[in-house]
């Protein structure tokens, strides 16, 4: 779709990794391990995965160990998700949120993994806000699990909440005292993310993240090298222009999401052109990685070939 032309003749160093999200199916259809997902990517032509903190949930001690071998066994990187609420003011939830992160970045270290994408809050509801409070309530860990699939297995339901909170996002205003509250929780969290040599990539994922000012604002305020940007190129508002906004998150970004839908015939993607996605990631000098969050109904294998060959056919 892209007709810009190219910045260069050579091409970027940038690592293609698959959100294990994309693979719902293949995993909660027993047709795939968690363990054995390294390799399954690796044949496939990924050089990563991202996992969801939702995901980490399933393993003990021994998994975690056997999944760092298998990455390392297959030359596999790994991003692991901490979503979380960072905007409550000082309470009993903000410190299990802030506990969360710390424990994620804990799992992270014991990965092998240098970067966690993490969420900043704010917004009404989430996935994470309902697995959460499922989790409180007196259920058992089989109940919570077989929930928990449901809700990553639903691409209708994600798309649909997707949708409603792109088009609520239009109407928002930054909350202050959420993004001082948030500026806060990063600044008891870094400590520990510095000390085991883990950076924090903000998504731009609702709330008052809902808009690249409002993240770049809070990186600023931060101001620590460890703490940057996951610029997604699905999560904007309806108003917002998806590139103007993406360029803005792009120079300091840590990591990359680029969420896809549907593939028309052409191969394109049919809501993102990923033609000027990519080159605004070349033209903000961004060399690392970038994983694919298909978020579809259909083949979740080919769709996510189809992503990986628009990166590289743009790169």
């Amino acid at each position: 779709m892209y007709s810009g032309g190219e910045l260069t003749n050579q091409k970027s160093n940038v690592q293609i990794y698959i959100a294990l999200v994309s693979l719902h199916s293949t995993l909660n259809g027993n047709d795939l391990s968690f363990n054995d997902v390294p390799g399954f990517v690796s044949k496939l032509g990924f050089t990563g995965i991202e996992i969801l903190d939702r995901q980490l949930l399933l393993f003990d001690a021994r998994r975690l160990e056997l999944l760092k071998r298998q990455c390392e066994e297959h030359s596999c990187g790994i991003v692991v998700d901490a979503s979380c609420d960072l905007t409550y003011p000082p309470s009993t939830q903000r410190h299990d949120e802030i506990k969360h992160v710390k424990k994620v970045i804990h799992t992270a270290e014991l990965l092998g993994c240098s970067v966690v994408r993490i969420t900043l809050g704010g917004q009404s509801i989430g996935i994470q806000k309902i697995y959460r409070r499922m989790r409180n309530k007196r259920t058992n860990r089989r109940q919570r699990i077989g929930a928990l699939k449901k809700l990553l297995s639903t691409a209708r339901i994600r798309r649909a909440g997707y949708l409603w909170r792109s088009f609520l996002a239009n109407y928002q205003r930054l909350n202050e005292t959420k993004l001082q509250n948030a500026v806060d929780s990063l600044n008891d969290i870094l400590p520990v993310a510095l000390d085991r040599g883990i950076s924090l990539a903000i998504e731009n994922h609702w709330g008052i993240s809902s808009r690249p000012e409002w993240i770049t604002r809070v990186i600023d305020i931060v101001d620590s090298p460890n703490v940057g940007t996951c610029p997604d190129f699905g999560n904007f508002p309806t108003k917002t222009d998806r590139y103007t906004a993406l360029a803005k998150l792009v120079p300091r970004a840590l990591h990359v999401q680029a969420k896809c839908w549907h593939f028309g015939a052409d191969g394109e993607e049919s809501t993102i052109d990923y033609g000027r996605c990519i080159q605004t990631l070349r033209k903000g000098g961004y060399d690392r990685t970038i994983a694919i969050e298909y978020e579809g109904s259909g083949d979740e294998i080919s769709a996510c070939k189809k992503a990986r060959d628009l990166i590289l056919q743009y790169d």
